[in-house]
């Protein structure tokens, strides 16, 4: 196992034995880049092309459900609540921690796969929207502020380091508006009636005259920066000979103007993906 790799250190204790070895991993030639949207209860990731969302609403029942058992403890003892609230909390992490991993597997993997970059938006000061004293409810805070999105983000970012593929970081000014310009036409969109309960996700395109999931549009709007950023990553001729990367030219107006095509969307559960399992197929066909 540790044939052709550095290693580093070894630790031996009384039931386990412990290997550290690094090794050199190569980047990928990217050849296209997938967006990725952090959501409470979907990551979504893809590119115009096609789109992969996994439902991630299992670990907001985890967290809401380990919350009413560790209120439902009624004896008057500081001590025991603690002890049995960090047992229960420990286990929700678990659980919790199993699915990111199956997701973050999964998307580094199909990005692998494709030759892909992945683009991540800027969600550091996004814990200001609903911290205490915005007039919000307790039960909404607890539930934002359990949302994992940086766990998420630290695993896709390792995972893509072991693999050799490209992280593009964009900043806050890149990430503004990704829900709410349309990546097809660049028009904003505009939110359904209050009410709508068959569009509670969806937004509506006055130019293109039809709805959009605001998950799906923020991802492909993500890959259409993260491809702006690619594209004027690139060296100049001046600066010497460049790499041959599929679709270099014109993927600063590409991710503008968007390439009007339509995007194939692919759904899964992400609690019952399997390691690094791939989507073949959504489970109820394909949604536009």
């Amino acid at each position: 196992m540790i044939r052709g790799r550095n290693l580093r250190s070894l630790t031996v204790t009384q039931d386990s034995l412990s290997l550290c070895y690094s090794q050199e991993i190569g980047e990928i030639r990217a050849k296209t880049v997938y967006g990725v949207d952090r959501n409470e209860k979907n990551l979504t990731f893809g590119n115009a092309e096609r789109v992969i969302q996994l439902d991630m609403s299992k670990t907001v029942s985890i967290r809401q459900t380990t919350r009413e058992i560790v209120g439902s403890f009624k004896r008057n003892d500081v001590r025991i609540r603690r002890k049995i609230a960090s047992k229960y909390w420990k286990r929700a992490n678990h659980r919790t921690d199993q699915i990111l991993h199956a997701a973050t597997n999964l998307v580094v993997g199909v990005a692998l796969r494709s030759d892909a970059a992945i683009a991540l938006e800027d969600l550091k000061d996004i814990r200001k929207m609903y911290q205490k004293g915005n007039g919000q409810g307790t039960g909404y805070r607890f539930r934002l502020n359990s949302w994992p999105y940086g766990k998420a983000g630290k695993m896709l970012e390792y995972k893509s380091a072991w693999k050799g593929v490209t992280i593009i970081s964009l900043t806050k000014s890149e990430t503004r508006g990704s829900s709410s310009v349309h990546h097809a036409c660049g028009e904003r969109l505009h939110r359904p009636q209050r009410g709508d309960a068959v569009h509670a996700r969806m937004l509506w395109c006055q130019k293109c005259k039809v709805w959009v999931d605001r998950d799906v549009n923020a991802a492909v709007v993500l890959s259409q920066r993260g491809l702006a950023r690619f594209a004027s990553s690139l060296p100049r001729p001046q600066d010497g000979p460049q790499p041959t990367v599929a679709r270099e030219e014109g993927l600063a107006s590409e991710a503008m103007k968007g390439n009007g095509t339509t995007t194939l969307i692919l759904r899964a559960d992400a609690s019952k993906l399997t390691g690094g399992a791939a989507v073949d197929r959504p489970p109820n066909g394909p949604t536009s």
